[in-house]
């Protein structure tokens, strides 16, 4: 005796890497007598491939996913025939057979979760930006906003990207954008609006200031340091008291002063949270509106 049909016709819903079926069974025969409840199972092969799905119980409506995690994916855009089965404890028979395609994969998207940020000094300037996707960093920029003909490449494939250009000019304003290169093609995937910075005057106070090292690990530590000088003579300037800041996310760091030694050098070390991204740290001489900024990447 044939085991229960299925009642019309089943239905799929393919995905890139898999495929819903779905489908109800005869609940009487021609003449009205019930029928038995049977237990579904969806067999798919070709393309090399041969997986198949079993329901756990016997029921009248029925729904299989084939492959079963952790089995192995289908691949994508190929089709694959499919045999439905009933199986009504006493014997199984195929009761729909036919075939699918699975669709294409998901474009993948890139988005700038941070940034990009500039922080420039008197001949350069560290740009710091995030995103959703690991990938390589690359900054393009020149003089112009419409001839960006200079490149620097971080050539780190990863989620937080700081680059620092050199050899700038003080008190000029530049022109950047910044790429996100995939790490397959090594192509642009991503790119920021052209954004600008001035460099600071070649009399500031800060000679330098930066992070070391500028790559730590969660909960790991950074130590920042500034260098002042005089204005004017470009003399240090020792007993000078620096206030440190840092932002996070929209959160923030605890915050700290200390003085310059007779080096005019003064430093802090920063723990990080424990979770990735750019933390932004902010330098600001006592006394005076003149800051400073870097950036400290965490992963």
């Amino acid at each position: 005796m044939s085991v229960p049909q299925i009642d019309g016709v089943s239905n799929s819903t393919p995905s890139d890497k898999d495929c819903l079926f779905w489908w109800s069974s005869q609940t009487q025969d021609g003449s009205g007598s019930p029928l038995p409840p049977v237990t579904g199972k969806v067999r798919i092969f070709g393309n090399a491939t041969l997986v198949e799905a079993t329901e756990s119980s016997a029921d009248y409506i029925h729904s299989v996913r084939v492959p079963v995690a952790p089995d192995a994916s289908l691949l994508p855009a190929l089709t694959y025939n499919y045999e439905i089965y009933h199986s009504d404890g006493f014997s199984s028979e195929v009761v729909e057979t036919g075939s699918f395609t699975t669709l294409d994969p998901p474009a993948v998207v890139y988005l700038f979760t941070n940034g990009p940020l500039s922080d420039p000094g008197v001949d350069s300037v560290d740009i710091s930006f995030s995103t959703n996707l690991p990938g390589y960093g690359r900054v393009l920029f020149g003089t112009s906003p419409t001839s960006l003909t200079q490149q620097v490449d971080d050539n780190i494939s990863d989620e937080d990207h700081s680059v620092t250009i050199s050899g700038l000019t003080a008190n000029k304003t530049y022109y950047y954008m910044v790429q996100v290169l995939d790490n397959t093609a090594y192509t642009p995937v991503l790119t920021s609006p052209v954004l600008s910075f001035k460099t600071d005057a070649a009399s500031s106070v800060f000679r330098w200031f930066f992070a070391f090292p500028k790559r730590i690990g969660k909960n790991g530590t950074s130590t920042v340091t500034a260098f002042l000088r005089k204005t004017g003579s470009g003399a240090p300037a020792p007993n000078v008291t620096v206030n440190f800041s840092a932002s996070w996310l929209g959160g923030t760091l605890t915050p700290s002063s200390a003085k310059t030694d007779a080096a005019g050098r003064v430093s802090v070390t920063y723990k990080a949270p424990n979770r990735s991204g750019i933390a932004r740290i902010k330098a600001t001489q006592s006394g005076t509106s003149y800051s400073r900024y870097t950036h400290i990447c965490v992963k």
